[in-house]
């Protein structure tokens, strides 16, 4: 029971959708990459794709 409790807090705390793409382009170095606006652009593109 208590496993369940805890994946479900760990879940809750992960990005998702386009902050974790924000986070996947922005790894490692954040003034490399797309600006905020681009990203977002590409990432509703992306998604309006799939």
């Amino acid at each position: 029971m208590l496993h369940k409790v805890i994946g479900i807090i760990k879940r809750a705390n992960r990005p998702n959708g386009f902050q974790a793409y924000m986070n996947n382009v922005q790894r490692g170095n954040q003034n490399v990459g797309p600006t905020y606006d681009e990203a977002r652009k590409d990432y509703q593109s992306f998604n309006h794709q799939a």
